[in-house]
């Protein structure tokens, strides 16, 4: 479809003036911004982690098997609704990595974030469905059974919070077997659906239509795919008709099916003979592994034919969703949208989606696109209609919700194998792009002026920098107004105070005046980011691992620690390091110190105790401190005036305290 330019007769498009037409830019793989920039870190970590479990075979046929049990627990210990701590650890990694949460609250906070990575919206999906072997089991209940009463009201009370819980302009994702088992034998069948069924069906569609949100019936497995056409037709010729302006109700076409390019061309024709917009969502397919052979396309080129007929007549009115991972599809697609835009030719309604927790690397390559593209057309806007000029892509990510129907959703087989090249290119793609993120702003020391950086990371007439990072916490929230701050130039924010009880800026200074004898950039949050501009903090949060990973050092800033204290505590720990040496080799230091430890130290003694100090500074209590921590385990320990241990305590090599590495 996206390979054929539509014909305009059809399409009610108004005759534009003469103006010059300038395509959106395609941008690159080699972009200087990477696309994963946009992500908080904590996305950014999860992502990397399970991707590197599920592109490993090993490790994901265990992790796998463990997620098929407790999708099916058959005692409470592996049950996550009654073991609250496999739950946590579940809703922290894969649950958190792939859906939206359990209830109303959790949803809307998790749409919120993703909105506000720069989306142009969600797809909500209710995704509870009934498979056949739901049917082949046992008896399917009758239409007048309270079983089959209850499993349409199930999905009724769903599909309505779902509707309610999108946006205007959004779309609602759902299975048609999910109003039951004889919802599916139904479909199997190719027979309508229940006066029941349809009744909730239709107050579903007019509540989506109210609201503006779009309606996504998912492709389900073949057998049940002329049902799910005829009852979804039924509905487009109903909720999109071209008069209204609105597309409520999609189709989905698998384009691995060798039925698919037919199907289109006669459901083309369908809503051109009958004058409505033909809802249409393209997706490879999702069960490939349980579909007859013979009905599967034999290769990639095979599904690339166009849809017979389609060329040549005239092209209905059309509201795609490309639903797709693959980074190449879509920037044939963009390439196809900007011809368009440079010909000054009508395009059809087009949105891009990907699964959350999926192909972020492409999703967030269209969201930094789409944002390429609004800046153009607001630098445009003397040129007539705008929409004609510039191609803003529509970027969404599906994301499910609820409880236990979705922890059996990600346990289908096919919805791993057919994505398992995905994750594994997104593990290799995750860990390439954090590392090459450079700050948003340095410190340079010399002038104290934050400096904002330009083309090619550049700051001021320095490119790339280097810099070393200083990692500390700070009493900010309990500074009294007319604190002292930290003398900062170059910022449009005021730099925050802090409590002199924790530390006072004639100490902040003495770390960096330390710092700046080897550096003349430093990154520091106060001077680096504006704690009060929350899309900006975000956005450099979100990048902390590669900034942390180009840091040529980095320094953590123990301020409730005199000089004595750390000397002591550094003292104790590698004598005891000593005296154990015999024994084992310590896994605490890779340097090795003087066989003769300081007079004074009964090391193990003395040991706990300087422990206990040293994890009683607030350093180690901060969360985000000890996240700092785990990115660089070569940090190395500040006093509070700026000062490390002696030199004169170690033998040729780092002569630093620092943190114990594995």
């Amino acid at each position: 479809m996206l390979s054929s330019k539509p014909k305009a007769a059809t399409l009610a498009v108004p005759p534009l003036p003469e103006t010059p037409h300038t395509p959106v830019p395609v941008p690159s793989s080699s972009a200087r911004e990477s696309p994963l920039a946009v992500l908080p870190l904590t996305n950014v970590i999860r992502t990397y982690l399970i991707t590197r479990v599920s592109s490993s075979p090993l490790l994901w046929a265990l992790c796998f098997k463990g997620l098929q049990l407790l999708a099916e627990p058959k005692t409470a210990l592996l049950d996550p609704d009654k073991n609250r701590a496999l739950n946590w650890v579940l809703k922290k990694t894969f649950y958190s990595q792939f859906c939206a949460g359990e209830n109303g609250s959790e949803v809307a906070s998790t749409l919120k974030s993703v909105r506000s990575i720069g989306y142009h919206g969600v797809i909500l999906e209710y995704a509870l469905e009934v498979l056949l072997d739901g049917i082949e089991k046992g008896p399917v209940p009758g239409a007048d059974s309270a079983e089959t009463k209850r499993e349409i009201e199930i999905w009724r009370k769903g599909m309505l919070q779902t509707v309610e819980m999108a946006g205007s302009g959004e779309f609602a994702a759902l299975k048609w077997s999910g109003l039951g088992r004889l919802s599916l034998q139904l479909l199997k069948q190719n027979q309508p659906p229940t006066p029941l069924m349809d009744s909730v069906i239709r107050e579903v569609c007019d509540a989506a239509a109210a609201k503006n949100v779009a309606l996504l019936p998912g492709a389900e497995e073949e057998i049940t795919n002329a049902g799910i056409d005829t009852w979804t037709l039924d509905l487009e010729r109903q909720y999109n008709r071209i008069e209204s302006g609105q597309t409520i109700m999609y189709n989905t076409y698998q384009v691995y099916l060798k039925s698919t390019p037919e199907k289109l061309a006669h459901h083309l024709a369908d809503a051109q003979k009958h004058g409505y917009t033909l809802g249409v969502k393209l997706v490879r397919g999702a069960y490939l592994a349980s579909e007859p052979p013979s009905q599967v396309c034999s290769s990639k080129a095979e599904t690339d034919r166009p849809a017979p007929g389609v060329d040549g007549g005239n092209f209905p009115q059309v509201s795609l969703v490309l639903a797709t991972h693959n980074a190449e599809s879509v920037r044939r697609a963009q390439a196809i949208r900007n011809e368009q835009v440079a010909a000054g030719e009508p395009r059809i309604k087009l949105a891009y989606a990907q699964l959350m927790g999926m192909a972020d690397e492409v999703g967030c390559q269209l969201v930094q696109a789409g944002k390429l593209a609004t800046t153009e057309q607001e630098s445009r806007d003397a040129y007539g209609p705008l929409w004609r000029k510039v191609d803003v892509h529509k970027a969404y990510k599906c994301l499910c919700w609820g409880t236990a129907e979705h922890l059996n959703n990600m346990t289908k087989e096919t919805y791993w194998d057919d994505n398992r090249g995905l994750m594994l290119d997104a593990h290799e793609t995750t860990w390439k792009d954090v590392q090459q993120q450079w700050p948003l702003r340095l410190l340079h020391i010399p002038t104290m002026t934050s400096i904002e950086r330009s083309g090619n990371d550049t700051h001021g007439s320095d490119k790339k920098p280097k810099y070393c990072i200083l990692t500390y916490t700070w009493g900010r929230s309990r500074a009294s107004p007319g604190s002292p701050a930290l003398p900062v130039s170059g910022t449009s924010w005021d730099i925050p105070s802090v409590k002199q009880s924790t530390f006072s800026v004639k100490d902040f200074q003495n770390v960096i005046n330390t710092v700046g004898r080897e550096f003349n950039y430093i990154w520091i949050d106060v001077a680096c980011i504006d704690q009060k501009n929350e899309p900006v903090k975000m956005f450099e949060i979100g990048r902390q691992v590669g900034i942390f990973k180009g840091a040529l050092k980095v320094y953590a800033w123990l301020h409730s620690l005199k000089k004595s204290d750390l000397q002591t505590i550094a003292d104790t720990i590698y004598a005891f390091q000593d005296d154990v040496r015999s024994t084992f080799e310590s896994r605490w230091i890779t340097y090795k110190v003087r066989s003769i430890a300081p007079k004074g130290v009964s090391s193990v003694a003395d040991v706990p105790g300087v422990f206990r100090k040293l994890f009683r500074d607030p350093w180690f209590t901060s969360l985000w401190t000890l996240q700092d921590s785990v990115l660089r385990r070569d940090a190395i320990f500040f006093a509070r005036d700026g000062s490390t241990i002696p030199y004169s305590h170690f033998q040729d090599g780092e002569k630093l305290f620092y943190l114990p590495k594995k």
